[in-house]
């Protein structure tokens, strides 16, 4: 397994949070105070003179930890000849050493350092009008509690025509993404919906199908039908 990561994706301030809970696990404690850890941040640009003071830091033993842990926010900004220090440092990295970067796409970087990293890449936000994620939750939530032959009775309610089942479909992935993103990051959900991600994962799969099949010559009332008996009781 590579010793280094390098996180892209999403943005700087998710990025950084990521890369702060990696190098917490790797701690083994928190990164505040600790010793153990180091945190490389620029505004404008990292220059070579920060790479090689690194390089002197993770030779030394761990005071604590099982290694010394170093996050690069937004390693993009270091300039040509700090990536090429660091590119050493990578190439032989100290055993009890754990560097974890942070950029916006792996691009921004020589490919040599992304060949030596293993990589996590976030999802980026999709920014969706609150009322209409509230509004799929409450249309997602009475599906849920509807027997079967209520599912098909409001089948008819979202799939008068083609465009109306298109629109159902777009808008119940947009406010499932949604939850699977907070379910995934365990971040504080606002919604109050018991189901596992391989459920919500499965749901969102039936959608995506749907979309396609709409697009095609299909009865949008059976689909809607077929589709919201899938649900989950």
């Amino acid at each position: 397994m590579l010793a280094s990561i390098l996180i892209t994706g999403s943005d700087n301030q998710k990025r950084e949070g990521k890369a702060l809970l990696k190098a917490a696990e790797f701690l083994g404690s928190k990164t505040e105070n600790n010793p153990d850890f180091y945190l490389i941040k620029e505004e404008t640009s990292i220059k070579i003179a920060q790479i090689r003071e690194l390089k002197e830091k993770i030779s030394l033993k761990p005071f604590s930890a099982k290694a010394i842990v170093v996050v690069i926010s937004e390693a993009d900004k270091m300039t040509l000849p700090a990536q090429n220090s660091l590119l050493k440092i990578l190439e032989e990295p100290p055993v009890s050493s754990r560097i974890i970067l942070t950029a916006p796409g792996p691009k921004t970087l020589l490919p040599t350092i992304i060949s030596r990293c293993q990589i996590i890449h976030l999802p980026t936000e999709i920014k969706v009008d609150p009322q209409i994620l509230n509004s799929q939750f409450l249309i997602f939530n009475s599906l849920l509690s509807a027997s079967p032959g209520q599912k098909i009775l409001l089948a008819e309610k979202y799939s008068q025509n083609q465009e109306q089942a298109l629109a159902f479909c777009q808008n119940q992935l947009l406010f499932l993404r949604d939850l699977l993103h907070q379910k995934t990051y365990n971040a504080k959900s606002r919604y109050q919906i018991n189901l596992k991600i391989i459920q919500i994962a499965k749901i969102m799969r039936s959608l995506q199908q749907s979309l396609v099949l709409l697009k095609s010559n299909v009865n949008p009332r059976l689909l809607i039908e077929n589709l919201l008996l899938s649900y989950p009781i």
